[in-house]
């Protein structure tokens, strides 16, 4: 007897259904999968066979052939388990195949029949959704995840009892509804604690993040050791705005795809603020290995990429942020298969002076001028370029560090923040990008327009310092965000100077 379950497989971050077709026949006894299957699911056969008899059912001693169509995909994961046992019950008449209509199944299936949860549900289940699915029968633990899911009727199981019981009285399980409150209740404290208000000073810090923020620009913190850089740095995801529904979707996609939700029940409601060592594997950076997982860029995807020490990370690593940096997002090629991640972050990066950290302080810094040269050196330009704002931090004097006056707190920057963001998206409202730091070169001139003043001196600073091309453009992109911070529609020369002053501390 032959029967069709739909199951899924996860390529990169993005979900594709797979046809899971069961052929039982007479004959020597036998189990073979086929359709270009990897280990994990070439082990299955034993799962299944010992999940289908622990469960209560008898286990058909025939020839049984299981195909994953189409076979040209290579297939990986374990969430094809459940979807072969109920294939197996259904050509053997324990289950009604009529009632899996429209319907997909996932799941890792254990020895005892218990159901456990599976990575890049939310990845599966919207396509799925796309490919006319309305319902899915997903483990229970998959529950959280899967909620972001609208219009599919969700069943949760927990073992394969379970799931035979739901198809034969065709359950049409619950429509778990996302409820934002819930999730936001469960805050880390940490997070809560953090404000801008605890930094005691640094004012053109501030000022250079806010507008980093405000426009979704990058920007790099320099200045001596314990200066405050990190501290900074920590505190501005709490002036980013929240996620919208479908940015908490796609960074859910990409945190299951890179096994960081399993047993966590809980989805991504919060901008990611990721601080990789600077001993990270380019592979751990970019993403990559036999099974092209997300990497760190792709999980700082619209929230902060913190680099501390960034002369110290290994020069692949730190030349791999190029084309992220200038596009959004990165390709991977695994297995005859390009693979596309998400990383539209901004990178806040941090470093000395020197390698000491005490230039130019002539009494603490003992380093030669090679020693430094070399160690600027370490970041190219072609890095530097892509970076908008340099912020150049100072030391803080006795009397500011003893008196710990309160500076302005992290609510009243994100109000003004999320007032600048809603006057680009409103100018982008049909364009495809959000943000001034994402206008193409081909907009900039309708987008950007400059006062007479604001372009003899934009004009002056370009031919002075020989700016790249690049650079010019990042210019004008963050002195637009300048612009929208005091509500003018036009760039004037203030806006280009404080532009041309955050950029020349490089």
């Amino acid at each position: 007897m032959y029967c069709k379950i739909i199951c899924g497989t996860l390529l990169g971050i993005q979900g594709m259904l797979i046809d899971v077709e069961v052929d039982i026949s007479e004959g020597f006894p036998k189990l073979d999968i086929v359709g270009m299957p990897g280990s994990i699911i070439k082990e299955a056969k034993e799962r299944v066979r010992t999940g289908i008899k622990n469960s209560g059912y008898t286990f058909p001693y025939k020839r049984i052939t299981i195909n994953l169509a189409p076979a040209h995909i290579r297939k990986e994961g374990v969430g094809f388990d459940l979807a072969i046992a109920i294939g197996i019950l259904s050509c053997e008449r324990v289950i009604s195949i009529d009632n899996l209509k429209d319907t997909i199944v996932l799941g890792e299936l254990a020895l005892d029949g218990h159901i456990r949860p599976i990575k890049g549900i939310v990845s599966l289940l919207d396509e799925a959704q796309k490919q006319g699915m309305h319902r899915c029968i997903i483990p229970k633990e998959n529950l959280n995840e899967a909620q972001l899911i609208k219009d599919l009727d969700i069943i949760g199981v927990t073992n394969l009892r379970e799931v035979v019981h739901y198809i034969n009285s065709e359950y049409h399980g619950y429509d778990y509804g996302f409820n934002r409150d819930q999730y936001h209740a469960m805050k880390n404290p940490e997070y809560i604690q953090e404000d801008f208000s605890q930094v005691i000073g640094q004012t053109h810090a501030k000022r250079g993040l806010e507008i980093a923020v405000s426009g979704m620009h990058h920007a790099m913190l320099k200045g001596p050791p314990g200066i405050g850089k990190t501290m900074l740095a920590k505190r501005v995801k709490t002036i980013l705005p929240p996620l919208s529904d479908d940015e908490i979707i796609d960074l859910t996609k990409i945190y299951s795809a890179a096994e960081k939700l399993l047993n966590t029940n809980r989805i991504i409601t919060e901008r990611p603020f990721r601080y990789p060592h600077h001993s990270i594997t380019r592979a751990s950076f970019i993403g990559g290995g036999s099974l092209a997982k997300p990497g760190e860029i792709s999980m700082s995807h619209k929230g902060v990429l913190m680099l501390d020490e960034f002369p110290e990370f290994r020069k692949d690593v730190i030349e791999s942020l190029r084309e992220p940096l200038e596009q959004g997002y990165i390709l991977l090629s695994r297995n005859h298969h390009v693979f596309s991640f998400p990383a539209d972050f901004i990178l806040i990066a941090a470093m000395n002076p020197c390698p000491c950290g005490y230039f130019p302080n002539s009494e603490k810094c003992q380093c030669l001028p090679s020693q430094i040269e070399k160690y600027h050196n370490k970041i190219s330009g072609a890095i530097l370029d892509r970076i908008d704002l340099h912020v150049e931090m100072m030391p803080i004097d006795y009397k500011q560090l003893k008196e710990h006056q309160s500076g302005e707190s992290s609510q009243e920057i994100l109000r003004r923040v999320e007032q600048v963001h809603a006057v680009q998206k409103e100018r982008y409202i049909n364009e495809p990008f959000s943000y001034n730091a994402n206008i193409p070169v081909e907009k900039i001139q309708h987008y950007c327009q400059l006062t007479a003043k604001a372009d003899n001196l934009l004009k002056r600073v370009y031919l002075q310092f020989n700016l790249s091309s690049r650079c010019y453009h990042r210019l004008l992109k963050v002195a637009r965000t300048i612009a929208d911070m005091t509500n003018s529609s036009v760039i004037n020369e203030n806006h280009v100077a404080e532009a041309i002053l955050f950029k020349q501390d490089a």
